[in-house]
């Protein structure tokens, strides 16, 4: 089953709002996968419910035998066991996860072909240098995982960087260690801190058909353009990554896979996207499935 880890021990380069979008996008495959974050500064929990998410305070300083034991032990079952997960490593905790795989091995634990690390990076010096070691790290202890460099520019256009050493060091480790690149599509949505600090979800939000239901003193023209947004961005999200997802629930599959229903799919993603969802899983070498309401009027009859 798919494993879904996303690192980079920079903050704010946009880990838990990709996270976010994992978990909801998985459910919408009707996947119901374990969420885990290792974060002083939680998020998950605050949009799924402490009771779905496995929350732990790590950070910076020396991991503990006892740390060890109580966050990171229990993660080679739940990367061994057949059950999806998202797992999303706030600022420094990658750091904390590479010294305990290290020191148990965990290269020798786990050989799954379904984990996708996703390594978002901005324009920032520090968050490419972060990158780096995460994409290195990705390398040694989980060497059968397929990793994911995700351009964000939200502190600038990160391509303008070619020719500074950190972000050719970046660009030279990538190629090393076999990591893609991927556009991470900048969400600019002017309402959405508001409705997210009141614990308002992306699946919940592109619902919305009146934006009154919010009960948010914000304008309406503002909520009404971050509904907007967040359903194009949200398209985009899943242009990009379903592939990805499709491709590792594939190569996790048993030789007769059950295919993934996305009956939970918001309805423009499936107008936008469902003949992706209909069509990939073929090339991916998993029984494909017909959603009639992808279909023309035409076909359906």
């Amino acid at each position: 089953m798919i494993k879904i880890l996303i690192a980079n021990d920079k903050g704010g380069v946009g880990k838990s709002l990709l996270a976010q979008f994992c978990v909801v996008a998985l459910r919408g495959m009707n996947r119901d996968p374990r969420l885990v974050e290792y974060d002083r500064q939680p998020k998950l929990c605050r949009w799924f419910g402490v009771e779905e998410v496995k929350t732990f305070s790590a950070g910076p300083g020396v991991i503990s035998d006892q740390d060890a034991r109580t966050f990171w032990d229990p993660m080679v079952d739940w990367l061994n066991d057949n059950r999806a997960m998202v797992v999303d490593f706030g600022a420094q905790a990658w750091g904390g996860f590479l010294e305990w795989a290290d020191a148990s091995q965990l290269a020798t634990l786990h050989r799954s072909r379904a984990v996708r690390l996703l390594v978002p990076v901005t324009a920032d010096l520090e968050a490419i240098s972060a990158a780096t070691a995460a994409l290195t790290g990705a390398k040694r202890v989980l060497p059968e995982a397929q990793v994911l460099l995700l351009m964000l520019d939200k502190d600038g256009a990160v391509d303008f960087l070619t020719g500074v050493g950190a972000y050719d060091t970046l660009l030279r480790t990538a190629e090393a260690t076999g990591a893609r690149h991927l556009v991470y599509p900048l969400l600019r949505a002017e309402a959405l801190p508001a409705l997210d600090a009141r614990g308002w979800r992306l699946d919940t939000i592109v619902a919305m058909q009146d934006v009154a239901g919010f009960g948010v003193s914000v304008p309406k023209p503002a909520l009404q353009r971050t509904v907007v947004a967040v359903r194009a961005w949200m398209t985009e999200m899943y242009r990009i990554l379903l592939p990805e997802f499709l491709g590792a629930l594939a190569a996790a599959a048993p030789p007769q896979p059950s295919p993934p229903q996305p009956a939970a799919l918001p309805p423009h993603v499936v107008q936008q996207w469902g003949h992706m969802l209909r069509d990939l899983p073929s090339v991916a070498g998993v029984k494909p499935w017909t959603d009639a309401r992808t279909l023309s009027p035409a076909t359906k009859r």
